[in-house]
């Protein structure tokens, strides 16, 4: 079972939707899991795995610089 597929399954089991709620990793992959899951947040934070560089070429939707500055985030971002 891919990442995706893990992500979206633990989303059902929650009763939301990945469109509806956001993922955020510290890893390029963690970013590719979440665009294939379909999340409308897509974020990757500064302070884990990969760097700015690397995370920035995985194209996340936001790029916080810490889970605080991504948890500020989803309380200003309306609903995909």
């Amino acid at each position: 079972m891919s990442d995706s597929h893990i992500e979206t399954a633990v989303f059902d089991l929650a009763g939301a939707t990945v469109r509806e709620d956001g993922l955020v990793g510290d890893a390029a992959n963690d970013v590719l899991a979440a665009r294939r899951a379909g999340a409308g947040i897509c974020a990757a934070v500064i302070t884990g795995a990969h760097d700015h560089i690397r995370l920035s070429a995985a194209h996340p939707t936001h790029l916080p610089a810490d889970v605080g500055e991504f948890t500020r985030l989803l309380t200003t971002v309306p609903n995909q």
